[in-house]
């Protein structure tokens, strides 16, 4: 069963008054003048061994359909310090292209990582490319094992995109080991002070979510446990003083979308309006009351 991803989008009426728009037409504008590529690849394996060849397939899609404004790509594999090790340019038939990587047999063991563009993605930066981390092992390179510690990484993602001063948060997190797995993890949010003001714990591939009534001026802290063991600490994105937080809701038969904002913010946005989206669609559009 295919399934449509709702990408609900605030509009701020500065933003749109400065260019004589209405929704509908900086909508429409996107949409028929800077609809991004987005890249997917498939591999036919979660990691290597030096002397092994990569084998891959790229997809490359202009929202929920398949894209037909590139006709080649480009993938690139680099080693762990950044330095391009070698590039592919791949014609692209009917939206995909495959390729592959012949590993050397001497190739240190590290982290690589594979980034993949159009020439379409060039015009939105290298933010829009294709990245993705693949681990190398060298059975051979007996001196270089010392190097793989078990070094964690915490990231946190606000729903909504911030972390808003006197609302309701609701904060994704994602934990990853050096070769980019995820890994298991708790802990505690504290502030400023050392005082305890959330908890969180991963539920499925190091990923879960907490809830943060963040106050403005405050820095929190996420002392985090990694499987159980290993401790580390890691700062939350800074607190906004105003702005409006998103969340969506998933229920059985609707989706229902809560927005909170800080008082302080409402003549500074408004008017204001939530767009609901569907491949650059307009489905809804509503006003939010001052």
């Amino acid at each position: 069963m295919s399934r449509i991803f709702l990408t609900l989008l605030l509009t701020i009426c500065i933003a749109l008054t400065s260019f004589g728009q209405t929704p509908e037409k900086a909508l429409e504008n996107v949409r028929n003048n800077y609809t991004t590529e987005n890249i997917f690849i498939h591999y036919d394996k979660e990691a290597y061994v030096s002397g092994e060849t990569i084998w891959f397939k790229a997809y490359v899609m202009a929202g929920a359909f398949p894209s037909s404004y590139s006709s080649s790509i480009n993938v690139s594999l680099l080693n762990d310090s950044g330095k391009v090790i070698e590039t592919k340019i791949l014609p692209v038939i009917n939206s995909a292209a495959t390729g592959d990587f012949a590993l050397p047999k001497d190739l240190k063991q590290a982290n690589y990582t594979i980034i993949a563009y159009t020439k379409r993605l060039l015009n939105f930066g290298s933010a829009y490319f294709y990245s993705y981390n693949i681990p190398v092992y060298n059975p051979s390179a007996l001196a270089q094992t010392s190097k793989f510690n078990n070094s964690e990484t915490l990231y946190f993602m606000p729903e909504g995109g911030n972390i808003i001063a006197g609302v309701n948060n609701n904060i994704g997190f994602k934990s990853a080991d050096k070769f980019g797995f995820p890994v298991p993890v708790s802990g505690e949010i504290t502030d400023s002070k050392g005082e305890v003001i959330a908890s969180f714990e991963s539920t499925h591939d190091g990923m879960g979510k907490f809830q943060l009534v963040a106050q403005p001026g405050e820095k929190y802290l996420a002392n985090a446990i990694f499987n159980n063991t290993e401790k580390q600490k890691f700062p939350l994105p800074e607190v906004k003083v105003s702005g409006i937080s998103l969340q969506v809701l998933q229920g059985d038969k609707k989706i229902h979308a809560l927005l909170n904002r800080e008082k302080v913010a409402n003549e500074a946005e408004a008017p204001s309006f939530v767009l609901g989206t569907i491949n650059n669609e307009i489905v809804f559009n509503n006003d939010l009351p001052v």
